[in-house]
């Protein structure tokens, strides 16, 4: 059995199914062609993956009090955390937010 066979989720939710098409395998550098690389750096610009939402305003990695919480929200509902549990503490936007990208983006 593969190494990626034994890994395969069963079930792939929306965002996995949209990250396969930029999904480069675990193979030796000498594999990952120029095409491979430019293939996966497109897709993810046609699903926004990396650049879209927030990031437009405030840069690549973008996160806000609102979207941990409304996370934090989500996953209580789901019960995969209790809420008891003080999120806040899990995280920081001292390193981010700092606009970081903006200057590469294409100019309108």
């Amino acid at each position: 059995m593969s190494r990626e066979t034994r890994l395969a989720p069963t079930v792939k939710p929306p965002i996995a199914r949209i990250a396969e098409y930029a999904y480069i395998p675990a193979m030796p550098k000498t594999t990952r062609t120029d095409e491979l690389l430019a293939f996966s750096v497109s897709k993810m610009k046609e699903y926004g993956i990396v650049d879209s939402g927030d990031t437009l305003r405030d840069g690549i990695g973008a996160m806000s009090d609102e979207r941990a919480t409304s996370f934090f929200d989500k996953m209580v509902r789901a019960g995969v955390v209790r809420p008891d549990i003080d999120f806040r503490k899990a995280y920081t936007l001292r390193f981010i937010n700092k606009g970081i990208g903006l200057d590469l983006r294409p100019k309108k």
